[in-house]
This record gives C-alpha cells, sequence and structure tokens, in this order.
C-alpha cells in the first residue's frame, strides 16, 4: 500500500466507491519504468561535463525516468505513455547564466533541444518532442539579492522558490503582491506559465507585480522592463508560453509593506448563482479588497483530517444527494489594511454578504505574516494534490482545470462547463456514468478564474486510451470556455508580432516547443 494512502484517503475511497462505481478490491497500479530512457551516448556526455562540471551534468537512466513526466495527471499519463525518445537523454542544472549561455551553444552545435525545468508542474504542456532533448533543471539558480528599499523591489534568480521568497521579505516587514496556492513553485517556472495571481484584487495580475524579466534565448539575452501597453507582445514571449522561446535566468519583482492588520470574512451560500452575485458587487465597489475566494463544502467534506476512517453513512450525509457543486459554497473575502477606514470597509462587506444572501457571517482578523490566503486553505489544497495522486494509481482519473469566465455571465459558464466535463468524463470511463465535479472560485477585477477538480473512471484499455481521454476532456473544456468569453485579449498584429520575435529568436529550435 502506498505510504500516502493514510485513514482520510482510504475513506475518500469508500465514497469514490460508491460514487463512481469503484472496484472494493484497491487495484494493482502501474507503474512506470518498462520503457528504459536512452542517455547521451558517452563521449557526448564526456564533452557536456568538461564543458559545465562533472556534477551539473545526469545521465543515469534512473535520473533521466524521474524528469519523464511532471506533477500532474497528465505528466503521470505522459509516463507511462512514454518511449525511449520521450523522455531526456541528461539532466543538465548550470548555476550561472554563463554556463546557461554556453549549453545552448553546445545543443545547438549538435542538433539536440533544451527543455526548462522549474518545479516540474508543467514542463511539457502542449509542446511536441521532435528531437532528443536534455532537461535544463533551474534547481541551482536560487539566488534572492538584497531588497532594494529604494525601488521598493527584490532581484531573484529563475529558479528561486516563492516561499523562500516570502520567508526572506516577511523577516524585514516586506511582501510580494503575488500569491498560488502551490507557493514552492520556482519564480521562473510560474511566470512562463502564465499563473494567476490570487492576490489580484489588490495588487494587480502577474504582469503587474513582475517589473522586469531577463530571458536567455538562443540568439542572446532579451530584457523585458516595466509593462507599457507598446511592450505586452514582448512580454508575451516570457509569460505564458512555458519557455518555448528561451529561459528565465532574473526576475524582478515588486514588494510592499506587510499590512497593519488583516480579516478574513468569510460567508456560507446555498449556490453558485447567490454567491457570484454578491462577489461581483462587493468587486465592483472600492473597498480594498485583498481577494475573494470561493470553496465548496464537498472539498471540506471529503478533504477533512480525522484520526479515523469515518463512517460512510457520515460522509454521505455531509455531501447530500444532488449535484456536489450545488451544495454550498463558503466565500472566503480577505481585506487588510488599518485604522478606521479598514473597520468601516469590514462592517461593509458583512452588510453586503448578509443582504447578498450570505449566511453564518464571521470575521478573522490573522496574522499579517502568515501566507494571505490562509494556513487552512493551504492545508486543503495540500491534502488534494495527496489525494488525487494517490488515486491516479488506482484506475482513477483525477486532474484540476482552470477555466475563465466573464463575471455577467459566471454561473451560467460554470453550469455548461460542468456539464460538458460530466458528459466526457462519463462517457470516456467505462460505462460507469458517473464523475465527480467540484469547483474552486476566485474574483479578479476583469473576470472570475473557476479551478475544477475532476474526479472520473479512467477509460478502459490502458494507458494510451488514458491519453486519449485526457486529449478529449481538454478539447471539449475548451469548447465550452470560447461558448462564454467575450473578449480576444490578443490583437491579430500581436500574434504575427510574437511570431515574428520568436523566429529570430529561437531559428534553430533549440528550445522544445
Amino acid at each position: 500500500m502506498d505510504e500516502e494512502w493514510t485513514p482520510q484517503m482510504e475513506a475518500f475511497w469508500v465514497f469514490l466507491r460508491h460514487r463512481l462505481g469503484l472496484p472494493e478490491e484497491l487495484p494493482a497500479p502501474p507503474e512506470p519504468g518498462g520503457t528504459v530512457p536512452l542517455p547521451l551516448e558517452e563521449p557526448v556526455a564526456a564533452s557536456l561535463r568538461q564543458l559545465l562540471g562533472e556534477d551539473i551534468v545526469q545521465t543515469d537512466p534512473r535520473v533521466l525516468a524521474r524528469y519523464g513526466g511532471g506533477q500532474t495527471y497528465e505528466g503521470y499519463v505522459r509516463m507511462l505513455n512514454a518511449t525511449p525518445e520521450a523522455y531526456p537523454r541528461a539532466v543538465v542544472s548550470p548555476g550561472s547564466e554563463q554556463a546557461l549561455a554556453s549549453l545552448i551553444v553546445w545543443a545547438e552545435e549538435r542538433e539536440l533541444s533544451l527543455l526548462p525545468w522549474g518545479s516540474g508542474l508543467h514542463p511539457y504542456r502542449g509542446k511536441t518532442i521532435t528531437r532528443p532533448f536534455l532537461i535544463v533543471d533551474m534547481d541551482r539558480m536560487d539566488r534572492i539579492y538584497p531588497i532594494d528599499r529604494a525601488r521598493g523591489e527584490v532581484r531573484v534568480q529563475g529558479g528561486g522558490r516563492w516561499i523562500e521568497i516570502d520567508r526572506r521579505l516577511a523577516d524585514r516587514g516586506l511582501m510580494l503582491g503575488y500569491r498560488h496556492a502551490l507557493a514552492n513553485l520556482s519564480v521562473g517556472g510560474r511566470i512562463a506559465s502564465g499563473g494567476c495571481n490570487f492576490l489580484n484584487l489588490r495588487y494587480g495580475t502577474l504582469q503587474s507585480v513582475v517589473s522586469t524579466v531577463r530571458m536567455l534565448t538562443p540568439r542572446g539575452p532579451i530584457y523585458l522592463g516595466n509593462v507599457y501597453e507598446t511592450q505586452r507582445s514582448l512580454w508575451s514571449l516570457a509569460i505564458g508560453q512555458y519557455g518555448r522561446w528561451g529561459i528565465i535566468t532574473e526576475v524582478g519583482l515588486r514588494v510592499f509593506p506587510l499590512p497593519a492588520e488583516r480579516f478574513f470574512i468569510r460567508a456560507d451560500f446555498p449556490d453558485w448563482g447567490t454567491m457570484l452575485s454578491t462577489a461581483k458587487m462587493i468587486a465592483g465597489t472600492s473597498i480594498p479588497l485583498l481577494f475573494m475566494l470561493g470553496w465548496p463544502t464537498v472539498l471540506d467534506a471529503i478533504l477533512r483530517r480525522t484520526e479515523e476512517r469515518p463512517p460512510l453513512a457520515r460522509l454521505r450525509q455531509r455531501l447530500g444527494g444532488g449535484r456536489e457543486t450545488g451544495q454550498g459554497i463558503t466565500l472566503w473575502t480577505a481585506i487588510e489594511g488599518e485604522g478606521e477606514c479598514l473597520a468601516l470597509s469590514r462592517k461593509l462587506i458583512a452588510e453586503m454578504l448578509q443582504d447578498g444572501g450570505g449566511s453564518n457571517v464571521t470575521t478573522l482578523k490573522v496574522s499579517p505574516r502568515e501566507h494571505p490566503i490562509g494556513e487552512r486553505f493551504l492545508a486543503r489544497v495540500g491534502q488534494c494534490r495527496l489525494c488525487t495522486r494517490s488515486l491516479w494509481r488506482r484506475g482513477v482519473a483525477a486532474l484540476t482545470i482552470t477555466h475563465p469566465a466573464e463575471w455577467d455571465n459566471a454561473a451560467e459558464a460554470l453550469a455548461d462547463w460542468e456539464g460538458a466535463m460530466s458528459s466526457v468524463l462519463q462517457s470516456g470511463g467505462s460505462g460507469s456514468g458517473k464523475a465527480l465535479i467540484a469547483t474552486v472560485f476566485f474574483a479578479r477585477r476583469s473576470d472570475v478564474i473557476f479551478h475544477s477538480l475532476l474526479i472520473g473512471k479512467q477509460a478502459e484499455g490502458g494507458p494510451a486510451e488514458w491519453q486519449r481521454q485526457l486529449q478529449m476532456i481538454h478539447s471539449v473544456s475548451e469548447s465550452a470556455v470560447r461558448r462564454w468569453q467575450q473578449g480576444n485579449y490578443t490583437s491579430p498584429l500581436d500574434r504575427r508580432l510574437v511570431a515574428a520575435l520568436a523566429a529570430s529568436l529561437d531559428p534553430g529550435s533549440v528550445m522544445v516547443r
């Protein structure tokens, strides 16, 4: 049995067994390992070690196998389907930009490609492997430079971790204006993936809190300064491109003083429509909100920490008999500041929550030095990831998808999206006709972001069919999102400019893309 298989996980399995029609006995998990990676030929590997150093280059097949996917369900399925050519030929961990530049030249001369690796969450996202490649693990490039208080900025190497920066700043009474639920992600990797900022309501988007980016491309370094309207095309080379055109080596991040006080104001809502209407009303005010986060009661029920396995009847009673996302949502609203203005804002939010249909309205004071999105939420996210990793190996498809919606049609868009996802999970399994979807919400000024946990039976037929099931899930998801998105945030001219710049930055296709 897995070391991760806790009593809580056992209780979750009992629930899923009835919910999805899973077998009573835990199936034997399939294991990656039938395919042996092909390391670099020794003369080639020796020349790379001579260039960079013995401890910088790893070619052990057991090491290469660990870099064959990523920390998501998609990565797990990819590893199970991987051919020898789909694994890296070496893992290289440069300690400086000079070493990285030498690696790029060396790889180009030998017609090898490079794949950046931050924390390993989505390294292969949307990429096609066309020739032998090396992993560039940025773990050694994690330096945090002295804080520049005059500029309100801290510079960090691309392999630095958000959680370490948080700790360094908190010791000096400062904080970042960026938070993600997975705080141990790398800075360069999160910027490359274009991740959302949970603190968007107060501090702005990821682009707003990143002041500078230095990126090394096969045609040399590029430097992106403060974002202006005319620079958005340039920034899109780095943000949201998953390292297709270069590797982020250094980032400037804006820093802010820790607030004097911080409060969470929570309220329970019966359904998404009521909650989203109230959230939209609050987000449209001038109240200095930090964030608004909706957490469905189904997740609290299935992820609650227990010392013993709870009886199935008690778990079913908590969950109810209908659609899980209709069984209630707790809306957490965060606000920070000081003095009478903060007290007035707290009162206004509490009144708006009650008037909008919220119940059990409660105000909680928290330490500004703690993670702004809350230790309880972080614990739930961590437990959720633990559960999903364990489920993959037991015949269950468990993945998360983030999808935006406009404020005006958010509830309708979510219902349509969940309906589409439920249909594809039901048809993609082995005739169970059942699925579980639990969605978390957080607010932005411009729109709404939903983050959904999808759980269903894996398709029959093994890893190849699981891959096709995944492709269908993402295809249906993208179609549902397009039906409800009103805005097109990138002009045709911007797209053409990015394509032209990208071609000139990497004409030899050194970067895996």
